[in-house]
């Protein structure tokens, strides 16, 4: 799943924790800065909290930071959304 934090000051570099509910569930595997979020991190999560919108934070340089798991895929290949 990816998770997109909105902090424009989080840089992950994959490995940090991840939490639902306040409760650890895995680590993140990988992390970029994509146009639409401030950042994206890539987790696998457990089937039940795979689910898009469902809030979640990971941790970076020890600081909590917000997010949400997002809906994929996250790259529209043909431009649909641009052209409407």
């Amino acid at each position: 799943m990816i998770l997109g934090a909105e902090d424009a000051r989080a840089v992950a570099l994959g490995s940090e924790p991840v939490r639902v509910g306040g409760e650890l569930v895995v680590a993140s595997r990988a992390a970029a800065r994509l146009h639409r979020r401030a950042l994206d991190a890539y987790a696998y999560l457990p089937a039940s909290l795979a689910q898009p919108a469902v809030e979640c934070e990971v941790e970076i340089f020890g600081e909590w930071i917000a997010g949400s798991v997002a809906e994929e895929p996250l790259f529209d290949r043909r431009g649909e959304r641009i052209r409407g």
